[in-house]
C-alpha cells in the first residue's frame, strides 16, 4: 500500500478483544501488504526477519521476506541475493523446497542472512551479509540423492553481551543421511551455534569461527534466554514439537529420539531415553503445533505470573499464540494456555538484540497472510 508508516493515533476498524485466562488480548491488524512473488513460489512472501522500534508517535520498522523483498517503513526495497540461491525446483525437475532468505540478525549497523544455495549439485546453507553478499560461514553440502527440505533451516538467535547463539536447523522431511548430520560434531547442522560478535564483524574469507553450543536438533525455530537459562521450541517430524532448556554441550538427540512418527509409514523413534546420552525435552507437542518464534511475555503479563518463568510462542500449523509457564526451580512445564487467532504467525517483532520489542505492553507479530498484527 502507498503509506507504510504505522502511526500511533490510526483509527482502526478490525480491533478485536479475545478474553484469556484472567485477561483480555486486543489484537489490531495495523497495516496488510500487497506484494508480488514475481514468479517465485508463494511462500518466498513469508518473513525472514521483523525488527521494529517507536520513535515519537511513528513506529519504524523493517521487515525482511525469503525473496529478498524488504519493506522498510515507507519504502519497499529488493536485495540482490547471490546467484547461487535455491528456491524449488531446478532445471532437472529435481524436488528442492523451500529455500530463499531463511533468517535475519543485525549487528554493528549491517544486516546479515541465513541463505539456500546450490552450486554444482551441491546444495547447502551459508551466512552473508546482505547487501555485499560476502560469505560469513558455509555449510558442508548436504548428502546426495537426499532432496533437502530447507523449512527445516532453524535460524533463530539472540545476543549476550558477547556472543550470538544461531540455530541451525537439519533441512529434511525424513532423510536418513540429512537427518544424522544433527549429530556430526564436523557439521553445522542441527546444531546452535555460538559465535563472537567481533569474530562476526571482523570475518575474513568464508572462516568464521564459531563453537558448537548444543546439537541433536532437527528444526529449532525459537530460542530466548531468560534468568540465565536458554529455551528453545523445535520442529519435531510428525508430532513431537518440542520445549527444550538448552544446556552447554547438550545433545537433544534428533534423528534417535523423538515423540513424534516417522513421515510415510508413522513408525515411532527408538524409545531408549534411559541411558542419559539424550537430553529429552520440557514438553512435547502431539499433534504437532509448528512452533515459530519464542519470546518473553511482556511485564505485565510477566508479573501476573511473577512465580512462574512466562514465555510467548507463536505457532504456523495450529494459528495459535501459547503462553507457557514453568516453575521457576525445576524448569517443569505446569501451564500452557492457547490462544488462537486463526493467522500462521512467524515472527514476533524484534528489536536489534533478538528480542521481543514491546511499546508498554504491546508486542507485534508477523504472519503468513502479509499483514502485521499488535497485540
Amino acid at each position: 500500500k502507498q503509506d507504510l508508516t504505522l502511526d500511533k493515533n490510526t483509527e482502526l476498524n478490525n480491533k478485536k478483544i479475545i478474553k484469556a485466562n484472567s485477561y483480555e488480548l486486543v489484537i489490531e491488524e495495523l497495516i496488510s501488504f500487497q506484494l508480488s512473488s514475481y514468479g517465485l513460489p508463494e511462500y518466498v512472501l513469508r518473513t525472514a526477519g521483523f525488527n521494529i522500534e517507536r520513535k515519537d508517535n511513528t513506529y519504524n520498522y523493517k521487515i525482511f521476506f525469503q525473496d529478498g523483498q524488504i519493506i522498510n517503513t515507507k519504502k519497499i526495497e529488493k536485495i540482490n541475493l547471490p546467484k547461487t540461491i535455491i528456491y524449488n525446483a531446478d532445471d532437472k525437475g529435481r524436488n528442492i523446497f523451500h529455500g530463499g532468505l531463511k533468517s535475519v540478525f543485525s549487528l554493528g549497523g549491517k544486516n546479515f542472512g541465513i541463505i539456500s544455495n546450490n552450486v554444482q549439485k551441491c546444495d547447502y546453507l551459508s551466512i552473508i551479509e546482505l547487501f555485499t553478499n560476502n560469505i560469513l560461514l558455509k555449510g558442508e553440502c548436504l548428502p546426495n540423492g537426499e532432496d533437502p527440505d530447507f523449512n527445516g533451516s532453524g535460524g533463530a538467535y539472540f545476543f549476550d553481551e558477547n556472543n550470538l547463539y544461531l540455530t541451525i536447523g537439519t533441512p529434511t522431511s525424513d532423510s536418513e543421511k540429512t537427518s544424522m548430520l544433527a549429530q556430526n560434531e564436523k557439521s553445522i547442522y542441527g546444531k546452535i551455534l555460538k559465535i563472537n560478535k567481533q569474530d562476526i564483524l571482523k570475518y575474513q574469507n568464508e572462516n568464521l569461527k564459531y563453537t558448537i553450543f548444543s546439537k541433536g536438533h532437527r528444526n529449532p525455530q525459537g530460542i530466548v534466554k531468560i534468568d540465565n537459562k536458554i529455551f528453545s521450541t523445535e520442529h519435531g517430524p510428525q508430532g513431537g514439537d518440542e520445549i527444550n532448556l538448552i544446556k552447554e554441550n547438550g545433545n537433544y538427540g534428533w534423528p534417535f529420539i523423538s515423540y513424534g512418527t516417522r513421515y510415510g509409514d508413522g513408525k515411532s523413534y527408538k524409545s531408549d531415553r534411559e541411558n542419559n546420552v539424550f537430553i529429552n525435552p520440557l514438553f512435547s507437542f502431539i499433534p504437532s503445533i509448528a512452533p515459530s518464534s519464542l519470546g518473553k511475555c511482556p511485564k505485565n503479563l510477566a508479573d501476573f505470573y511473577k512465580l512462574n518463568i512466562c514465555m510467548l510462542s507463536l505457532s504456523l500449523r495450529d494459528q495459535s499464540l501459547f503462553v507457557i509457564l514453568l516453575d521457576k526451580e525445576t524448569n517443569r512445564v505446569q501451564n500452557i494456555e492457547k490462544i488462537t487467532l486463526d493467522k500462521r504467525m512467524r515472527h514476533f517483532g524484534s528489536n536489534l538484540d533478538g528480542n521481543i520489542f514491546f511499546d508498554r505492553d504491546a508486542f507485534f507479530i508477523s504472519t503468513d497472510d502479509l499483514s502485521i498484527l499488535k497485540v
